[in-house]
């Protein structure tokens, strides 16, 4: 146990949190304290004794390990810090000594897929005792830096620049390392180097947003698209060159190399990386297109190129008092065709593309390659819109005329297509904020039917600031308690009281007031957020329901909703068991409900995992039944309890025969599968009326109740 004791001591010493947990450790065990900070810490550690007789290591190095098919054991030490003597004559004096006067020394772990991670390790001693000292190992990952290292010197290699200039060259370049951990709030560590470029101090907790904003506003989109990719786990990795404010107040170029970590349900965990400045490098040994104004596959203008002759096409325009329009072009499926064509003909293609816009703009206009896959032009016109509908056409047709087995293969004719985000000068805005404005028209508008061209609409820009307000605000609205369920009560057919109700969440936003769901839900299942909203929504309802009984109302069954991430990417069946253990709740008061759409993506894991949740003594609802494709088969092999007839079936079932005629089918087939069934959106008394003589068990809708906050509830339907 003194050991122990010594080691908290040290690792605790010094550090900017150490007074608030040895304060809290008063109260733990030292196994607890040596536990909790093992957990907490995001770098490798390992405690040892030089005689191997005692080995610990933290979560984060378990899974590094485990991922490279390593084992933390004595040969693991061993193949770090042994050498001759302490290999074939074990001696552990010696391998003290190579653990202590080797710092720095690079542990180099291969997996048996070719991965490499290399991690620099510092040791220090903490006590020695009978022998055997205690010894703390502290590793730092610097795959990224060497990966970024190795690219920087293979494009040195490439362009033939002595070995002598690069090294002057990789001395002026400073690298931050960078981990991101991936939670509520997503957490930035920056190692000194980055925090010093940056112009962040030691002391600043830093997030995900604190980055974005230094972030140049012309690269910030595709920024923040390839980061929701890595974060989404859509991709792997993130690659890009950005510039960034840094502590001097002017923009560098940075070189990002990100890679996502994934935990054993396929969510990212965490993010590892650096960024390089690579500012000098691009100005004085021209590693990269941006030291030109030239794109060196299209022969377009770069992005540097085309927002200075933009700028200067805009000022003469302004002179001359004419028009203008800019639009932001993006090849569909580019990733897709290279995939499947090979990469010679993704270049041809490129190349099409840039011929196509050169000679359909005309003389008076300014065209770059601004991405992979983007293209940005700025035209003069006297009739904006109409020239760029001209142009778009025209170039689709110049496009598929190309793919005739001699420029491009026959069989892209159908897949060269790409859509353009569009606004026309008004006389104010500069280039920078003209290609914004096309980007956010562009990616705003992706995927939606087949207009080629999306007109700029400040009502779409203030649609996108609102949702990244929420995006930003929602992470810590759960944190400060924002997030309230409201019930809507469930009324019983045959005696006309309360009998259950259905948990609904609402954000009180401070200054925004009652979010509805339909506005943050889909936010939050991007963000990442949603799992723990999810799990925050069931605990809340069952402690709720329960505080009801003690207060010796009428026992009701309460339901809340599951969502497809909750379903499909987390152990629900152990979150409910856990919450029906604390909150004392007995599971036949709980209901959990999901929709028909949801359960069949996957319907054997549906099944699966709804047959636990039954066992548990909880039932299950099928909501919105009605509106899926595949009603009839889903709800034959579905273990489920209770039926939703979908509002959409009862809204016009007093004046419509034919609605009433599905009704009464949907009930009489509820009722010979055994089911209890609720019809929705019931709201007036006629509805009632007819519900009631076709056999419906229950109704939930406005005509009882709209979604109510607990004390509303209370006192209308328990007092």
């Amino acid at each position: 146990m003194e050991w122990l004791l010594a080691i908290i001591a040290f690792l605790f010493a010094g550090a900017a949190f150490a007074a608030a947990w040895l304060q809290r450790g008063k109260a733990l065990s030292s196994e607890r304290r040596l536990a909790a900070f093992l957990k907490a810490s995001n770098r490798y550690i390992v405690i040892w004794k030089s005689d191997l007789t005692s080995i610990t290591v933290n979560d984060a190095l378990k899974t590094k390990l485990y991922s490279l098919g390593r084992n933390a054991d004595a040969d693991f030490i061993l193949s770090i810090f042994g050498n001759e003597k302490t290999t074939e004559n074990f001696a552990p004096s010696a391998l003290l000594v190579a653990a202590l006067n080797e710092n720095g020394t690079d542990s180099v772990f291969t997996a048996a897929g070719g991965e490499v991670c290399y991690i620099k390790w510092r040791s220090e001693t903490v006590e020695i005792k009978e022998s055997a000292a205690v010894i703390i190992s502290e590793g730092i990952d610097e795959t990224e830096m060497r990966y970024i290292k190795s690219e920087l010197y293979e494009q040195r290699r490439r362009n033939y620049i002595t070995e002598e200039n690069f090294d002057m060259a990789m001395e002026s370049a400073e690298i931050g390392i960078i981990y991101i951990s991936v939670d509520e709030l997503p957490r930035i560590e920056m190692s000194e180097g980055g925090r010093n470029m940056l112009g962040f101090s030691e002391h600043d907790e830093l997030t995900l947003d604190d980055l974005t904003r230094k972030v140049y506003s012309v690269d910030l989109n595709s920024y923040q698209i390839k980061l929701k990719n890595l974060l989404d786990g859509i991709s792997d990795a993130l690659e890009a060159e950005i510039k960034i404010l840094i502590k001097s107040n002017d923009y560098h170029s940075f070189m990002l190399k990100w890679r996502g970590v994934k935990d054993g349900f396929g969510n990212v965990t965490r993010i590892t990386g650096a960024f390089i400045d690579v500012t000098n490098q691009r100005e004085r040994y021209n590693l990269y297109d941006g030291a030109s104004l030239a794109d060196p596959m299209s022969g377009l203008l770069n992005r540097r190129g085309f927002m200075d002759k933009g700028g200067a096409l805009l000022s003469a325009i302004d002179e001359d008092g004419g028009k203008a329009v800019m639009a932001s072009v993006k090849i569909e499926r580019m990733m897709k065709i290279n995939s499947l064509f090979g990469n010679e003909m993704w270049e041809r293609l490129i190349k099409c593309y840039a011929e196509g816009l050169v000679k359909l703009s005309g003389d008076k206009s300014v065209i770059g390659r601004l991405g992979t896959d983007d293209f940005a032009l700025i035209m003069g016109c006297v009739e904006p819109r109409r020239e760029i509908e001209r142009l778009t056409k025209e170039l689709l047709f110049f496009l598929e005329n190309c793919c005739d087995d001699n420029i491009l293969p026959a069989n892209l004719k159908d897949q060269v297509r790409f859509d353009a985000g569009v606004c026309v000068y008004g006389g104010t805005d500069d280039i920078q904020t003209l290609y914004y404005k096309a980007n956010i028209m562009l990616y705003a508008s992706d995927g939606i039917g087949a207009t080629v061209c999306h007109y700029y609409d400040d009502s779409v820009e203030k649609k996108i600031h609102d949702r990244e307000l929420i995006e930003y605000e929602i992470v810590s609205a759960l944190k400060h308690n924002e997030f309230e369920l409201y019930y809507q009560p469930k009324i019983s057919f045959k005696t006309g009281e309360i009998i259950g109700a259905e948990a609904l969440i609402r954000w009180n936003h401070p200054k925004r007031g009652l979010i509805q769901p339909y506005e943050f839900i889909p936010i939050a299942e991007d963000v990442g957020i949603i799992m723990k909203i999810d799990e925050w929504g069931v605990k809340q309802a069952c402690h709720q329901n329960k505080y009801w009984q003690i207060k010796g109302y009428k026992p009701i069954k309460v339901s809340v909703n599951i969502s497809k991430v909750q379903l499909y990417k987390t152990d629900i069946v152990k979150t409910i068991k856990r919450v029906l253990a604390d909150s004392g709740l007995d599971p036949k008061y709980l209901e959990v409900e999901i929709t028909e759409t949801m359960a069949v993506q996957d319907i054997e894991h549906t099944i699966k995992m709804l047959e636990n949740v039954r066992k548990l003594g909880v039932s299950v609802s099928m909501d919105d039944f009605g509106t899926g494709y595949s009603s009839l088969s889903a709800i034959k092999q579905l273990p489920i309890d209770v039926l939703k007839v979908d509002r959409s079936l009862i809204y016009d079932i007093c004046e419509n025969p034919a609605s009433e005629n599905v009704a009464r089918a949907v009930i009489e087939m509820g009722k010979a599968m055994n089911f209890r069934v609720v019809a929705e959106g019931v709201e007036t008394q006629e509805q009632w009326d007819i519900l009631q003589q076709l056999g419906c068990d229950e109704a939930q809708g406005y005509f009882h109740g709209k979604p109510l906050a607990t004390a509303d509830l209370e006192r209308q339907f328990f007092m």
